[in-house]
Order: C-alpha cells, then structure tokens, then sequence
C-alpha cells in the first residue's frame, strides 16, 4: 500500500511505527526466507546447544522471542522520545541481527 512511516506521520507526526523482518529490509538477504531454524543454523545458535553428537536447534523460538523484547524495548524508549519531542519514529529490527548481538 505505500504507507511506511514517514508518509503516515504527515498526518500523525508523533506516529512511532516498528516493523520487524529476518534480515533486514534492504540488500540481497531481504528476500530470503527467514524461518527460526534457518536463522538458528545461520547464527551459529545450533552449535552451542552442547549436544556434541550433532547440531541441534533450541526447542524454543529463542530468536523470535528475543526480537520481540527488542521491539518492545526499542518502542518503549521512542515513546520517551516523543513525550520530549512530540515526534515520531521509524524502528526496524531484523531477527538476525538480534540473534547475532545474543550471540
């Protein structure tokens, strides 16, 4: 639909807008296919799992819950922001970055 942010703060300039991918929403991994075991695998998360037999992944979607604190915390600090400021922000989190800061 075109609405990013910035176009809907025309009307609401203190709008906080936050949109969350797998690897970011530019550059050649923005495409890829971002499932908890890829990203798992990718990050190196399944090598720390201390089975020694074999890679394994963690039994919860430790990435998916990781990424959603970072939102949230990311949201609650542009909400101080815009109490100061009354203006509005973009936030963008990708899953693997955040997996990638974890590890």
């Amino acid at each position: 639909m075109g609405l990013d942010g910035a176009r809907l703060r025309e009307n609401n300039p203190g709008l906080i807008a936050c949109s969350i991918s797998g690897y970011g929403e530019e550059g050649e991994s923005s495409k890829k296919k971002a499932y908890d075991f890829l990203i798992q695998a990718k990050s190196g998360v399944c090598s720390v799992t201390e089975i020694p037999e074999s890679l394994s992944r963690v039994g919860m979607q430790l990435q998916t819950i990781s990424t959603c604190f970072t939102a949230f915390s990311a949201i609650l600090r542009a909400l101080i922001q815009r109490g100061r400021t009354a203006v509005g922000v973009d936030l963008k989190v990708a899953v693997f970055d955040v997996i990638m800061n974890w590890m």
